[in-house]
């Protein structure tokens, strides 16, 4: 299986994985550890990291400027004071 073939399957797989975690911790299920989230959460961006390289990089550049063009200042300032903003966000961001 080529490269890209195998990112493509790997990717949405982890995201399913990770949503499908997400939903049983929203459910107080036990088995969704804070170290079941943690892996999965790598598992994902691991995923996506490796989809990532399959894309040529001027590509991958055009996409970051057209994501870019499209943020608003309020993006800005919401990630810059998003521990103000919620607490639980920076507790989150502190596990991942």
């Amino acid at each position: 299986m080529r490269g890209y073939d195998f990112c493509c399957l790997c990717f949405p797989r982890a995201l399913e994985d990770l949503d499908s975690l997400l939903l049983h911790a929203s459910r107080n299920d036990p088995t969704a550890s804070v170290e079941t989230m943690r892996s999965k959460i790598s598992v994902a961006l691991g995923a996506l990291d490796n989809l990532l390289q399959t894309v040529p990089s001027a590509v991958l550049d055009k996409g970051k400027v057209i994501a870019d063009a499209y943020r608003t200042p309020a993006d800005d300032y919401v990630e810059e004071n998003a521990a103000e903003l919620d607490p639980k966000l920076k507790e989150l961001e502190d596990i991942l």
